[in-house]
């Protein structure tokens, strides 16, 4: 696993393994200039994470997006790793974590 914060604020976590990988990012919309996310082909379902409203995208994997409470930061888990649920589970502990 590896920790890296860049010098714009934004945060990222990275676990990769033979089987595949979890990416966690954390941005703080400020300083994060532009975000394009690639939904093409992909399934788009609302839930969500903490009570705060997410976007579940099911494109080679799942990714989840997610705001803060105050919309100061943008939240993305990808991974290839786990089920549905799970990745909606460790979503849910990242976010119950705060």
């Amino acid at each position: 696993m590896e920790c890296r914060r860049l010098p714009n604020g934004a945060l990222t976590i990275w676990y990769v393994n033979g089987d595949g990988n979890i990416f966690y990012d954390e941005y703080t919309v400020a300083t994060m200039g532009s975000f394009r996310f690639d939904t093409e082909n992909a399934v788009l379902e609302k839930i969500r994470i903490g009570g705060l409203d997410a976007l579940l995208v099911d494109r080679y994997g799942y990714k989840i997006l997610w705001f803060s409470a105050s919309g100061e930061k943008l939240y993305q888990l990808d991974c290839n790793l786990l089920t549905r649920d799970e990745v909606i589970a460790l979503a849910e502990a990242i976010e119950n974590s705060r």
